[in-house]
């Protein structure tokens, strides 16, 4: 074998048989030594590197590729190896890793030989390469036709707080109280029995904080968070569901996290979601928290199965209380509302979502700073709230729907 050609003659092969060629090939190169192969989303060398579990050195008689991506705005530029040849010193053992990635069944992914003395001290480094970087750790994946990790929304959601939320008290009691004794409770669900799963479904017209309620949820629980984004893995949602599960039963206890579920899962992929959530496979620690603004898209035996979505919360349009108390906490100093400007914004915001509130009170604060003096805001949120009143009548007409998505 012809080391220095080896990953372009590789790549060469069609993808049916690429993997094949690559063990055949290896196999035949180290018949002394032990080859441990496989396709693990958690074999992420580079972070086992980053965090000084091993050394890595490239091997330099041939080219090997690395893809260097740029992350953001005062973030690290991040290095990953898309097709290497690599010398890895771990535990005073010498290894070699090879990695291919190849597009297979339209899905691009990477593909692992781990080359070792014996299979013991392979298998034992695919297993602490694994162990190290699966579980979730100040960052939430996001499963977008693939996992990623995603640090801007984990920050997002560790300043979330039920504080935050202007919503009926006992609504947050309720679901607080429910997560909590269920993360209580595992060993009374086996005592009886009873599977230790969860399914939690909140439903409303958008706008209305299902998105900050989720996040709020998931900062409190400080479970690892799987967060869906796009189920298509490019082998199809079939696939991508079984991924997401997949993962989360080897993190749980975990939650998994699914934002208007009608639009993820398509008609030819509910029975796959269904296996998944109450299948023949064990979803033991596993909390699947979805949402939706249109319950009624919704196939039956996805919402009205108590053993898939068992636990349902529905958010209203804040009432008139629920308005007041937006307002009085929303402004301060001298941009607040005199008592009876209050009560009447209340009274002409009926039917007004929190995402239509909070752009009510944007963007009077925006007109009122031009001439900020105490006590106009009144004149400018009465003024403003009507605008706005016409505004959703058009959104409302035309189907567009809501101002914004952020605040569901």
């Amino acid at each position: 074998m012809n080391k220095e050609n080896f990953l372009s003659e590789a790549l060469c092969q069609h993808q049916d048989v690429l993997s094949y060629f690559v063990s055949r090939r290896l196999a035949e190169r180290f018949s002394n030594t032990a080859i441990v192969e496989g396709q693990e989303y958690a074999f992420d060398i580079e972070k086992f590197e980053r965090d000084g579990q091993c050394d890595i050195v490239c091997v330099n008689t041939l080219h090997n590729q690395i893809k260097t991506e740029w992350m953001g705005v005062g973030e690290k530029i991040e290095r990953t190896y898309e097709n290497a040849w690599l010398s890895v010193l771990w535990k005073e053992q010498l290894l070699d890793v090879v990695l291919l990635t190849y597009v297979q069944d339209g899905s691009k992914d990477r593909y692992h030989w781990i080359i070792a003395e014996s299979p013991d001290i392979a298998e034992e480094f695919l297993r602490a390469v694994c162990e190290w970087t699966s579980p979730v750790k100040d960052e939430i994946m996001v499963f977008d036709e693939g996992w990623c990790s995603s640090q801007k929304l984990y920050e997002a959601i560790k300043t979330a707080s039920f504080d935050d939320l202007v919503l009926p008290e006992a609504l947050k009691r309720d679901i607080v109280d429910d997560f909590t004794r269920f993360l209580a409770s595992r060993s009374l669900y086996e005592q009886y029995g009873i599977p230790w799963k969860r399914g939690v479904m909140l439903t409303g017209p958008p706008g209305n904080g299902k998105t900050h309620m989720v996040k709020a949820i998931v900062n409190h629980l400080n479970l690892p968070c799987l967060y869906v984004k796009n189920l298509d893995s490019g082998c199809g949602v079939a696939t991508g569901i079984r991924r997401v599960f997949n993962r989360a039963r080897r993190q749980q206890p975990c939650l998994i996290v699914m934002e208007d579920i009608d639009s993820l899962i398509p008609k030819n992929a509910r029975s796959f979601f269904l296996n998944e959530m109450d299948g023949f496979a064990q979803n033991t620690g596993v909390i699947v928290l979805a949402t939706t603004n249109y319950p009624e898209r919704l196939d039956p035996a996805i919402i009205d199965r108590p053993s898939r979505f068992d636990r349902k919360y529905h958010f209203n349009l804040p009432q008139s209380q629920e308005r007041l108390q937006y307002l009085q906490t929303k402004l301060h100093d001298d941009a607040k509302l005199s008592e009876a400007g209050c009560h009447r914004v209340a009274e002409l915001t009926e039917s007004f979502s929190f995402a239509y509130l909070k752009e009510l009170v944007l963007s009077s604060l925006v007109e009122w700073i031009d001439n900020p003096v105490r006590g106009r805001m009144d004149v400018v949120m009465i003024k403003r709230a009507a605008i706005l009143r016409g505004q959703m009548k058009t959104a409302q007409a035309s189907g567009t729907g809501e101002i914004s998505e952020e605040e569901k």
